[in-house]
């Protein structure tokens, strides 16, 4: 009986010990001026393009649903609700995240460190957005009203 145990036990540490780790996104601000913000973000992918596309997929999300604290961008352009934001202007988060015309919007986009784990490639990137690009999308797509109107 002991020893049924000891190797269900056993069986349930090597499980637990081979499930694939949980992505950590980070972002913070490097640089900002009028037109454009430098974040350095992680992402993550199957090769070291996919991770560094990740990384600005990421970066561009933080400007629009939660903003960059210390920076000009303190604000998110879309709104803290992101839950509902991605309801109600469905289409256009589509059409900008899962067909990848969010790189339009990055100007520059340098690893830092990348590497690989269990598999799956990791990067540390440097990724400029332009801001100005960003708000005029916004604002023809209506989803966000122009400044002053």
């Amino acid at each position: 009986m002991k020893r049924y145990i000891f190797l269900t036990a056993l069986t349930v540490v090597c499980l637990m010990g081979c499930r694939s780790p949980k992505a950590i996104y980070n972002a913070v601000g490097i640089s900002d001026d009028a037109n454009s913000i430098t974040l350095r973000c992680n992402g993550y992918g199957v090769s070291d393009a996919d991770a560094l596309a990740d990384a600005g997929r990421y970066a561009v999300e933080q400007l629009l649903f939660r903003g960059v604290p210390n920076s000009n961008q303190r604000n998110p352009l879309i709104g803290t609700d992101e839950a509902t934001a991605r309801t109600q202007y469905k289409a256009y988060i589509s059409d900008l995240f899962d067909k990848r015309r969010y790189l339009s919007f990055l100007t520059l986009s340098a690893p830092v460190d990348v590497g690989t784990e269990r598999g799956k490639h990791w990067t540390v990137a440097d990724i400029t957005v332009n801001l100005r690009a960003v708000r005029t999308d916004l604002e023809q797509a209506g989803v966000i009203r122009k400044f002053g109107l």
